[in-house]
């Protein structure tokens, strides 16, 4: 591809609390108070919630790292449907191999 995303923009009631969620579980940094990045650049924003809950999806690099994650959520009791979870605001993040 000739691009890839660099930022994504994340309705939130609770920024601390969304940084604090999209950090632990994919092993991301809090770099601001409303600002999380990962190792591959992309970085999540989040801003109150002023719309809808998204829907996004992510694909994860492999089968290993998705069943790691998988066990990561289901030790904090995340509910993980067919690869759907929702987070704290109610955004709705579908997870693929």
């Amino acid at each position: 591809a000739m691009w890839q995303m660099a930022e994504l923009v994340v309705p939130s009631v609770d920024n601390a609390q969304m940084c604090e969620f999209y950090a632990t579980l994919f092993c991301g940094t809090i770099i601001a108070d409303d600002v999380v990045e990962f190792d591959n650049g992309m970085r999540l924003r989040f801003q109150s919630a002023t719309s809808a809950p998204l829907q996004f999806a992510i694909r994860m690099a492999s089968r290993y790292q998705c069943e790691q994650l998988f066990k990561r959520l289901a030790e904090r009791g995340i509910a993980v449907e067919d690869g759907l979870i929702v987070d704290p605001t109610g955004n709705r993040l579908q997870i693929n191999i």
